[in-house]
């Protein structure tokens, strides 16, 4: 199945879901019937198209607008639908790569870029993508907010004033040491490479107290902020430094948020899908191949429009 085809029908979708007469139809009989690989582009046309649904009012004002663009194509051919809707999609999620928050954040980065922080007391800070932190520097203490993404901490030692990493519910403290914090939303994972972390939860509903993490170990904490543990090899932490992420027996959701840090796409896991179990080494920069891979090595099927990914279940 060429790209063509699949042009031609996102065309003939188009065409047929705005008032389409008898010849209409006729004629779609038959350009269906020229080759098989007519059929697939038809039917993988048809499976976007109702996969837009997931989006709700967005994809209803999508629908309209690509109908109306293709009233003037036919007059003018100069792009194709899928291009268009691609367009289309992307403006409304845009807001994505650079929100007023990013622009307000001590620093923040795009997905897909990394960068290094040198701070004042002597750490340093290295951010991947599509990530935000903001810090303070006190006498008695040193204070760094991650609001967004993930970001491998160097501590520079100093026991007078103790290093607070806050994501979430999620507050670690460490003295001088190595690790690697994520947050997704309200969930929170803390790997650490070297030396002592002491992990809490400021949640009132957690009620645990203070773990003690140790080198190769991780803590997670939920939505509702409480804890668990399970152990890491070190090796792997932060290895996005590195365009290398490592995922063993992961939920599929939590894979592609964590590679979506270098991707920033919006994506859509649906029903049966997000149960599915990764296990894989993927180069974060090669989106095309990772999401090749994880459709060829589960039951899954992943259709990309632009800044969208929808993943369904395959029947």
């Amino acid at each position: 199945m060429t790209d063509i085809l699949l042009e031609q029908a996102n065309e003939w979708l188009v065409r047929l879901h705005d008032n389409p007469v008898a010849e209409d139809w006729v004629e779609h009989a038959a350009w269906l019937e020229r080759s098989p690989e007519h059929r697939q582009a038809w039917d993988r046309a048809e499976r976007n198209w109702s996969l837009l649904g997931a989006l709700g009012a967005d994809a209803d004002g999508a629908n309209a607008r690509v109908k109306s663009y293709v009233r003037r194509r036919r007059a003018v051919r100069t792009a194709s639908v899928t291009a268009v809707l691609a367009a289309l999609l992307a403006g409304n999620w845009a807001y994505r790569v650079v929100s007023p928050a990013d622009l307000l954040a001590d620093a923040s980065t795009r997905p897909g870029t990394v960068r290094a922080l040198n701070l004042e007391d002597g750490s340093r800070v290295t951010m991947n993508g599509a990530t935000r932190l903001d810090w303070k520097l006190l006498a008695d203490r040193r204070e760094v907010a991650l609001g967004s993404g993930e970001a491998f901490f160097e501590v520079a030692h100093d026991t007078a004033r103790p290093f607070y990493v806050r994501a979430g519910d999620a507050q670690i403290r460490v003295t001088g040491t190595r690790f690697s914090v994520r947050r997704t939303g309200n969930r929170v994972w803390l790997e650490l490479e070297q030396g002592r972390v002491q992990a809490s939860s400021v949640s009132a509903t957690s009620g645990q107290g203070i773990l003690e993490v140790l080198p190769g170990e991780s803590v997670i904490w939920d939505d509702t902020g409480k804890m668990s543990s399970a152990p890491v090899r070190v090796e792997e932490i932060a290895s996005w430094r590195r365009n290398l992420v490592t995922f063993r027996s992961k939920p599929l959701g939590d894979v592609l948020d964590e590679l979506n840090l270098s991707w920033g796409a919006h994506i859509i896991v649906r029903g049966e899908a997000a149960k599915q179990r990764v296990t894989g080494v993927f180069r974060p920069s090669d989106e095309a191949r990772a999401l090749r891979d994880l459709e060829q090595s589960l039951p899954i099927h992943i259709t990309r429009i632009g800044p969208l990914i929808i993943v369904t279940k395959r029947e």
